[in-house]
């Protein structure tokens, strides 16, 4: 409350005087100044014990004031030494008065002079008058980073909650341990190495969390947090590593569970950039974080900016967030260390994972690697991606920029609304057996690069020797999400035992050439040493078997759809059927089979070469559900292939192998061509040829025939056939049979009263094989 107001009188009271009383009103009024003078007197002497807010005034409670009772507390924690004086033994807790200032000692020391020792960090100030010139206002000595608050001498805190109980406030506050009691300065030149670690190992010992607040914390060797803590917050600051190494580690290697922590604001970045020689230099290093939260703002200019490591025991289960991860070689790596570690079932949300043009342009560099130690744990799985940004640097297509590399067996990898800008071209490489990686790209502008196209607005996956699998699907939304909702479907057998026609009859089904409306038919012991697509895609051959709802192949045929993969290099093969394996084949632009150095992979099976006479690349699985064999995607590694037969063969007998149904698929923003039928040899039953012929005079009622009849290669007896010509004519009509293998004889029958010299003309004779009768 306010100091009580001054009395001042208003009003003057002479004017009441009469005859009878003359001095009525002077009396009065000086009646009323000795009052106005005492209540004067009541308000300087109250002024001098309580400021204007109510409380004490400062400096009017002395030691003899208190009862012998306060006397002892006080007495009981700081001891009273009086006046300051050199030459003195003081203790920690020792209250001395040095010019009209309190102060409380911090360090057990011997005095030599005050304002050396107060320097030194030696004494607090915990009161001085003109330090506290109005409530609400902090001393300045109290942001020091030395300033201790003696919670240990204060009573029990009880909160104003019902049920709370009373709690020392030491007791709670010591749960966080800051790292600027531990002498922490952060100003970016003072090496706090030490004051770090040792606030960290007190956080681990007491299971505490530790806060690093904001400064610039300058370290000369790792610090590690021991998993024991409960966590760490950095408040804003930032750990800056001086040299090569590691900057701060988090967790326990070996078996330890570095379960259930809280790692925030994390900042770390190196003092020089790192040149990327040494993969031992890492900005933070997580060991075996199990249902942790992570967010990691900055690690900046080392080779390997981010490492999860897998130890004895694994990464799993936690929520990892990203900001700035850039100029490292390697943005995050995802590693494990033993055979019995893992790296498992996280989400990544976030992180720019980016360089800067001028840093070490000559080096490949990229933003996350899946990786292992020789003989660790290979089978990564499950790790979702949420909205990364990689900005690699290209150099212009001279370096490597590439932002996922699996160097190990992973699986269930999925990254979903991507940035790219100024990477290479492909989005995913991988050196081994990977699969069932997923990217879809909501942006990608990758400025000049090589690659198998060279447009920076495509992507892809690039596959080194080592890969045995085809295991990235990859999905650019940019300028393209439309399409992406369309399947993009590119050939189609939908009943295969339905488009089966006879190209040539014997007395069985199995001893005839069969071939498939829309699909080619090859064998694996074609006769000579054919090297060319139309040499080796046949029309029809035998030992095919016919069922009622579906046709058998053996080990040594096979039938598929010849395509153009000039552009496209990605087909999606899918069969319906039983014991069938994946069959291809490539040619160049001039249609010359193309040998096994140019690659074939397959997305969830190996594949290898046969460089037998067939030829051809081949799965080493059957199509198979139970092993989900029966989802392959064709991934063509090669630049020079231009067409591809791309189908199935069986893998037993015919009796023992079934085809039902067999489609080809390729990514939406491709439409590539199926080459089958005319002028093709396979994969239509329609044959054609045409001659040009002049009839002589026919009699009224008398026939002619085309001299040598038609050329039809293919032709049999059997086929159904008919002919046209290029005139009108409804007075002689021209009729067509097989007269001959591969001939079509041409009838003319004169059906009018008089004779008749047709006009020349051209014949066309139209041959179409007949369906195998069921019958």
């Amino acid at each position: 409350m306010p100091q009580p107001p001054p009395y001042n009188r208003s009003t003057d009271f002479t004017s009441l005087s009469t005859p009878l009383a003359p001095a009525a009103g002077s009396n009065l009024v000086a009646e009323l100044e000795a009052i106005e003078a005492t209540l004067a007197a009541v308000r300087n002497n109250l002024a001098l014990i309580q400021r204007d807010d109510g409380k004490l005034n400062n400096a009017t409670v002395a030691p003899e004031s208190l009862t012998a009772q306060t006397r002892a507390l006080i007495s009981a924690g700081w001891r009273l030494r009086g006046a300051w004086q050199t030459g003195t033994a003081y203790d920690v807790a020792d209250v001395v008065r040095f010019g009209g200032v309190g102060y409380v000692c911090l360090v057990a020391h011997t005095s030599g002079t005050f304002s050396a020792d107060e320097a030194a960090g030696r004494w607090l100030t915990f009161f001085a008058e003109t330090l506290v010139p109005g409530p609400g206002t902090i001393v300045a000595s109290m942001l020091a980073p030395s300033f201790v608050l003696p919670f240990n001498m204060l009573p029990n805190f009880t909160a104003s909650y019902t049920g709370a109980t009373p709690r020392s406030i030491g007791s709670i506050l010591e749960r966080t341990v800051h790292a600027q009691l531990f002498g922490a300065v952060g100003d970016g030149v003072a090496n706090d190495t030490t004051a770090l670690q040792n606030a960290a190992n007190a956080a681990a010992a007491n299971g505490a969390l530790l806060v690093i607040g904001r400064g610039n914390f300058l370290v000369t060797a790792p610090i590690t947090v021991p998993g024991e803590a409960a966590g760490l917050i950095m408040e804003g600051g930032v750990i800056t590593r001086s040299g090569s190494g590691i900057g701060l580690i988090l967790g326990n290697s070996g078996t330890f569970n570095n379960r259930n922590k809280v790692y925030r604001n994390i900042r770390v970045q190196r003092a020089v950039q790192s040149d990327w020689s040494s993969e031992g230099d890492i900005g933070v290093r997580i060991f075996n974080i199990d249902a942790c939260d992570v967010d990691i703002r900055q690690a900046e200019g080392f080779t390997i900016g981010v490492q999860l490591v897998g130890d004895q025991r694994g990464c799993e289960d936690s929520t990892l967030y990203y900001g700035r991860i850039v100029n490292n070689r390697i943005g995050l790596d995802l590693r494990t260390l033993t055979a019995s570690a893992w790296m498992n079932s996280l989400v990544h949300v976030g992180g720019h994972f980016a360089n800067g043009a001028t840093v070490n342009p000559t080096q490949a560099r990229f933003g996350v690697r899946f990786s292992r130690e020789p003989g660790a744990y290979t089978l990564h799985n499950r790790h979702l991606f949420l909205g990364p940004a990689f900005e690699l640097q290209n150099q212009s297509g001279a370096v490597d920029a590439i932002p996922f590399l699996t160097e190990v067996d992973s699986r269930s990898v999925v990254a979903l609304g991507m940035r790219l800008e100024n990477n290479s071209f492909p989005v995913h490489r991988q050196t081994a057996g990977a699969q069932d990686h997923h990217y879809d790209v909501a942006y990608a502008s990758n400025g000049p690069i090589t690659g198998p196209i060279g447009d920076a607005y495509l992507i892809g996956a690039d596959y080194p020797a080592s890969a045995t699998r085809a295991g990235a699907s990859i999905r650019s939304f940019h300028q393209a999400a439309a399409a992406h909702h369309t399947p993009r479907l590119v050939a189609n057998v939908p009943d295969v035992r339905a488009a089966v026609f006879v190209e040539r009859q014997d007395s069985t089904p199995e001893a005839s050439d069969l071939g498939i409306e829309g699909l080619a038919v090859i064998s694996s012991n074609p006769s000579g040493a054919p090297t060319t697509l139309n040499e080796l895609m046949f029309p029809a051959l035998n030992n095919i078997r016919l069922g009622t709802n579906d046709i058998g192949l053996p080990t040594s045929r096979a039938v598929g759809f010849v395509v153009d993969c000039g552009v496209c290099k990605e087909f999606f093969v899918a069969a319906e059927g039983e014991n069938l394996r994946v069959i291809v084949q490539l040619f160049n632009a001039s249609e010359t089979l193309l040998d096994g150095t140019h690659r074939v992979l397959l997305s969830n099976q190996g594949i290898t070469y046969d460089s037998g006479t067939p030829r051809w690349w081949e799965g080493n699985a059957v199509f198979e559900d139970a092993t989900l064999t029966r989802l392959q995607r064709v991934s063509i590694l090669s630049s020079t292939a231009r067409y591809a037969f791309i189908g199935v063969r069986g893998h037993l007998t015919a009796s023992e192998t079934s085809l039902r149904a067999l489609r080809l698929y390729c990514p939406a923003e491709h439409a590539p061509r199926v080459l089958a039928g005319l002028p093709r040899r396979w994969g239509s039953r329609e044959l054609v040829g045409q001659v040009d012929f002049d009839f002589a005079s026919i009699a009224a009622g008398a026939t002619a025939q085309l001299t040598g009849g038609i050329p039809v290669p293919r032709a049999r007896a059997g086929d159904h056939v008919s002919v046209a010509c290029s005139i009108n004519s409804s007075q002689v009509m021209f009729l067509a049979t097989i007269g001959a293998t591969e001939t079509v004889t041409v009838t003319a029958w004169n059906r009018s009263g008089s004779a008749i010299d047709p006009a020349p003309a051209t014949f066309y004779a139209r041959v179409l094989k007949r369906r195998w009768s069921a019958s």
